[in-house]
């Protein structure tokens, strides 16, 4: 009988036994030939009561999410999605923007008013 191969995840959740008999969760990235972590700041602690247990569920459902997001956000990277944002903003009209707002309290101290013509 064959046996059934896992699929390599490109981002996947790990847990790390700590000293004090609680459990860290990180995340182990694969990209491009290189491994990183990520360590979530989320733990999971030693079942001794349903309150216990729940709490744990509900740290894996976060974790999980956490995973999910690192996912699409790599591959939105690989595929060469852009985020809605991005595409609805126009480059003259924010370049724009942020001139004016770095001009502006120059123009206030100086007393001077008008738009500026050219800049130096």
């Amino acid at each position: 009988m064959a046996e059934l191969k896992t699929a390599k995840e490109a981002v996947r959740l790990r847990e790390k036994t700590l000293a004090n008999g609680s459990r860290s969760l990180y995340l182990d990235i694969y990209k491009n030939g290189r491994r990183s972590k990520e360590y979530l700041k989320l733990y999971l602690i030693p079942e001794r009561s349903k309150a216990d247990v729940m709490q744990n569920k509900e740290t894996l459902a976060t974790a999980q999410t956490i995973k999910a997001k690192r996912l699409i956000e790599m591959q939105n990277g690989d595929y060469s999605f852009t985020r809605q944002y991005k595409e609805d903003t126009l480059f003259l009209e924010y370049y724009r923007k942020c001139v004016r707002l770095v001009l502006r309290p120059t123009a206030q101290a100086t007393g001077a008013t008008g738009a500026v013509t050219a800049l130096s």
